[in-house]
């Protein structure tokens, strides 16, 4: 809600933090599948859908903003009442989340 309310953008992109595997290449097919119909366009793999990796439309600031209103932060409930096109990867890779020093440290050792 926030970013709607400072970033003047149709659209506003989403990730996570936690996941620096998600590069350039991955960032791209989202913006190649930019649909006007669609509200959300996120990423998904065989693990499901990654709400935290995802393209927003302007167009949900209304039902973003009732939803924090009424104290719901549930990023499941704005996916099943929005128009959403999930956009398949292959790769697991990418969405692979370093969350603690050591998950970290193993990530290193495996990329070289």
């Amino acid at each position: 809600l926030s970013s709607f309310e400072k970033i003047d953008s149709e659209y506003i992109f989403v990730i996570s933090v936690d996941t620096p595997f998600f590069g350039q290449d991955e960032i791209q097919k989202l913006f190649d599948n930019l649909d006007s119909q669609y509200e959300i366009i996120t990423a998904k793999n065989r693990d499901g859908v990654e709400p935290l990796i995802s393209i927003y439309s302007r167009k949900l600031y209304p039902k973003i903003k009732e939803m924090v209103e009424n104290n719901n932060h549930k990023l499941k409930q704005l996916f099943t009442s929005s128009q959403v096109r999930e956009v398949y990867f292959d790769e697991v890779e990418p969405f692979l989340n370093l969350n603690y020093w050591h998950e970290y440290q193993k990530a290193l050792i495996d990329s070289k």
